[in-house]
């Protein structure tokens, strides 16, 4: 894209006398794995007690991972719905937008709703679902959950 640009620059100031041609290349979507309701179930079996809640809370929304470790207290409305406005990039690049650049709102009901209260019944500090590192409880986002969940679909056997 910034070659064509920069062709498109160059015959506007006549330095370049004609557009190229530029072969418009498609590339497919990648297939969507799902995981079934009975190997999520597996995998939440063997993830440890302290780090079920974000698990269960990705599995119940379909919220991006980045937009789960971003979730602070501020988002949760007593109205009944969780309002997902920020979202980190990479490890630690916390973002003031979700990925698709316009906030979601989720409705708290159900197992959702279960969830969110057992966080707010021990309230660790601002994220929802904060990070413990052996026995003590870290005031920043998690780190390692795609680590976490690797682990715990090996020991169920799902890849």
């Amino acid at each position: 894209m910034e070659f064509k640009a920069f062709l498109n620059w160059c015959l506007k100031r006549e330095i370049i006398e004609k557009l190229p041609s530029f072969p418009e290349i498609k590339v497919p979507e990648p297939a969507i794995k799902w995981l079934s309701h009975e190997d999520q179930l597996k995998i939440l079996q063997n993830i440890p007690d302290e780090h079920r809640p974000i698990f269960e809370f990705l599995f119940a929304t379909g919220c991006r991972v980045g937009e789960a470790r971003a979730l602070k207290w501020d988002c949760v409305m007593k109205e009944g719905y969780i309002i997902i406005r920020r979202s980190f990039s990479g490890e630690y690049h916390l973002k003031e937008c979700p990925k698709e650049g316009k906030q979601k709102v989720i409705p708290l009901t159900g197992w959702i709703k279960e969830i969110i209260e057992r966080q707010a019944k021990d309230k660790k500090g601002i994220w929802v679902f904060p990070y413990k590192s052996g026995k003590r409880w870290i005031a920043y986002p998690y780190k390692r959950l795609n680590a976490i969940f690797k682990e715990a679909c090996e020991k169920a056997g799902i890849k």
